[in-house]
C-alpha cells in the first residue's frame, strides 16, 4: 500500500478527539441531535463501537500518508466484520486534512482499501455519508458506490 499504513496509538488518540467532535457537529447539522446532547451522544456511540479502542477486534485504522515523505494527510477507520451483514466491511471514517484535500489522496486510500478488504474475504464495502457532504458523495459515486437507502427530511416553517 502506497498511501496507507497502520495508525499509531498517538494518531488514533488524536483522531478520536476530532472524530467525536466532527460526528457531533454532523448530527446537529443533520437535525438529529441538539447541540447540547451531541457531544455526549457522539462519544457514547464511539465508545460502543470501540470498547477496546485501537485494539477493538475487526476494526482497522490506517493513516493516509503522502509518498514518498510519509507525511500523515488523513485516516481511514474500517470494520471488517459487520454482525448484521456477513461478507461486508464498513468504512466508519475517511478523513483527509484540509491542507491535503483535492489531491486525490482520499480516492487513492479508498482504492487501496479494496484489496485489503478482499484479502479478508469480504465481498463488499459499505459506508455512511451525511446528505450535506456533497464532496464525499461525489467521491464515493466516482468510486462506484451506490445508495442503498436514503433518509430525507424537510424542515417545517412555524
Amino acid at each position: 500500500m502506497n498511501h496507507l499504513r497502520p495508525m499509531t496509538p498517538e494518531e488514533f488518540r488524536l483522531r478520536m478527539i476530532r472524530l467525536v467532535s466532527e460526528y457531533a457537529e454532523d448530527h446537529v447539522r443533520a437535525g438529529q441531535w441538539t447541540p447540547e446532547e451531541a457531544p455526549r451522544e457522539a462519544q457514547k456511540e464511539t465508545d460502543q463501537l470501540l470498547p477496546q479502542g485501537l485494539d477493538t477486534p475487526h476494526h482497522h485504522f490506517f493513516s493516509i500518508v503522502v509518498p514518498p515523505q510519509g507525511e500523515v494527510a488523513g485516516n481511514i477507520w474500517f470494520c471488517s466484520k459487520m454482525a448484521q451483514e456477513p461478507g461486508r466491511g464498513f468504512v466508519y471514517d475517511l478523513y483527509v486534512d484540509a491542507a491535503y484535500r483535492g489531491q486525490g489522496l482520499g480516492r487513492a486510500a479508498m482504492v487501496e482499501l479494496e484489496p485489503f478488504a478482499r484479502s479478508l474475504g469480504l465481498r463488499s464495502i459499505g459506508l455512511h455519508v451525511f446528505g450535506h457532504n456533497k464532496v464525499a458523495i461525489a467521491l464515493y459515486e466516482k468510486l462506484g458506490y451506490a445508495p442503498t437507502n436514503i433518509r430525507m427530511s424537510k424542515d417545517l416553517a412555524p
